[in-house]
């Protein structure tokens, strides 16, 4: 047995009904209830409106895995037309082009369907009933059944959804049916806050009509809104005559059905769209699901649904004769094309090892010229430094042959310093500083020391004057001068240092006993 859910949503409430069908029996509804929407609706509202219709149908214990919905006459489109007698694998595209025409809005914000009638007009075109939906509403309604947790088969027309009522109540005998299959009657349906009626002939509807807002509200209005629509109809389609009017309601006192029958001519056969149901539904309320139960009689066809916005008629792609022909000879170039790629893509593997082997080799080759140019850039690096660096021993020696008598003259503090040889595009005319305190008890003394220093022209000599020290580090000589000497140097090879230091040995001194060491300068004698 398969279960079928069908909703008709309108703008105060969703009527929910569920039915069964198993085998060729007829379908059979088994609950209906009502969920009510404070809102419409509509993009804004179709995820909350679809959780909360979830969780109903969760406490009605209503579940099936598809969804048929229903939309009123309110929210569709409907027109008849004629369109040429056109092979039927051109006819939707035909159809919609027409529809396209009656439009007052762009096509592509419409899903539209339709449904050919029976023969053909005396001029030859055949005619069709096309529906057109809004695609933003087409969305909603998806979303919400999503939300909801079912699938969505179908959204049709609540006309076509009574055409099916129709259909199934006639066969089941529960009310008189028209005298002859051509004949056209009428259905009139209505809730709370809408209303529609349409005409048929046979199960084809052949006009559908909104009943508008006062007709709603009053009994008179309404009254004259049903005739007025009969008299349209008349007038539309000469010679076709409405037999009886069927109003899907409980036929109970203070429903419409007898209100009707006073005030038309034609017959009125009211049926209740739920009959053998236990439902509290109000007598009146029941007309909400008549569409619903034609939709699960639809449903159930085996012919499908007449019109389907979910899956609307689409043009038929011609079959070509020559198709067998053109598909060997399409399979035949596909060989030899898969059969050319193949060789190429061989070719291009024998190719590619062979590039990467080149790729490896060229790749061991720039390791080894990369050691090597390292390599060299050390070597390059010590001989700059070797040859732009100073031999500062030899220079210490230098400067103790030059330095003055030191009875009279001490260095204080002595500062060899290197050039900066990171900077490699900068010039440096000396390779390195000496820096010199030199406390003495003569100025001449640090005269001569400079000028011996500038007499060789690897030196280039500053002097200043420090301030006086603060103490005498030459005993009992008086050292109060202090100068400072700073002398640039220039690079010498080890050959080039010609300065030879002259020094007499100290004369040694015998002890007499008595501690005596005037030998070093330091007074004090035994006795």
């Amino acid at each position: 047995m398969s279960r079928l859910i069908t909703l008709d949503v309108d703008s105060s409430a969703i009527h929910v009904l569920l039915g069964a069908s198993k085998g060729n029996a007829p379908p059979k509804v088994e609950k209906a209830a009502t969920f009510p929407l404070s809102l419409p609706l509509g993009i804004g509202n179709a995820v909350e409106t679809g959780k909360n219709l979830k969780e109903f149908l969760r406490v009605q214990g209503m579940a099936a895995p598809g969804v048929l919905v229903c939309v009123g006459r309110d929210r569709v489109i409907l027109k008849d037309i004629k369109y040429p007698n056109v092979p039927v694998e051109e006819e939707a595209n035909i159809v919609r082009f027409q529809v396209s025409k009656e439009l007052t809005e762009s096509s592509e914000s419409y899903v539209i369907d339709y449904f050919p009638l029976d023969g053909l007009e005396p001029d030859g075109q055949k005619k069709a009933l096309t529906v057109a939906l809004k695609k933003d509403y087409v969305e909603s309604v998806r979303i919400m059944c999503e939300n909801a947790g079912l699938k969505l088969n179908g959204i049709v027309p609540r006309a076509f959804a009574l055409g099916g009522l129709m259909q199934k109540t006639f066969a089941s005998g529960a009310v008189v049916p028209p005298q002859s299959p051509q004949s056209h009657y009428a259905v009139l349906t209505r809730g709370e806050r809408w209303g529609e009626m349409a005409i048929y002939k046979g199960s084809q509807v052949v006009f559908s009509r909104a009943l508008t807002g006062p007709a709603l509200n009053a009994e008179t209005a309404f009254l004259g809104e049903v005739k007025r629509n009969l008299t349209v109809f008349a007038s539309q389609s000469p010679g076709s005559v409405v037999e009886a009017l069927y109003l899907p309601e409980a036929d109970q006192s203070g429903t419409w059905g007898g209100r009707l029958r006073a005030g038309l001519t034609i017959p009125v056969h009211p049926f209740d769209p739920l009959a053998g149901l236990a439902s509290d539904t109000n007598p009146q309320e029941r007309g909400n699901f008549a569409g619903l139960v034609g939709v699960i009689s639809l449903g159930s066809d085996k012919t499908g649904l007449p019109v389907n916005f979910i899956s609307p008629r689409q043009p038929i792609l011609r079959r070509d004769p020559n198709k067998r022909a053109l598909g060997f000879g399409g399979i035949a170039v596909g060989l030899l094309v898969v059969g050319s790629l193949l060789i190429g893509y061989l070719k291009l593997q024998m190719k590619e090892k062979e590039l990467v082997k080149l790729r490896g080799e060229k790749s061991e080759i720039k390791t080894r010229l990369d050691s090597i140019k390292r390599d060299r850039e050390r070597e390059k690096a010590v001989e700059d430094w070797r040859v732009k660096s100073v031999n500062w021993l030899d220079e210490l020696y230098d400067l103790a042959a030059r330095f003055p008598n030191i009875d009279n003259t001490q260095l204080t503090k002595l500062t060899l310093t290197p050039a900066d040889t990171a900077q490699k595009n900068k010039v440096e005319k000396f390779a390195g500083k000496i820096t010199m305190n030199i406390q003495t008890a003569s100025s001449r003394d640090v005269e001569n020391f400079k000028a011996s220093m500038l007499s060789d022209s690897n030196y280039d000599v500053m002097q200043r004057k420090l301030p006086s020290p603060t103490s005498n580090t030459g005993g009992m000589r008086v050292l109060n001068q202090l100068y400072e000497i700073m002398a640039e140097v220039k690079h010498r090879l080890p050959k080039d240092y010609l300065e030879k230091l002259t020094v007499t040995p100290p004369t040694p001194s015998r002890s007499n006993g008595g501690g005596n060491f005037n030998g070093f300068g330091f007074g004090g004698g035994g006795n």
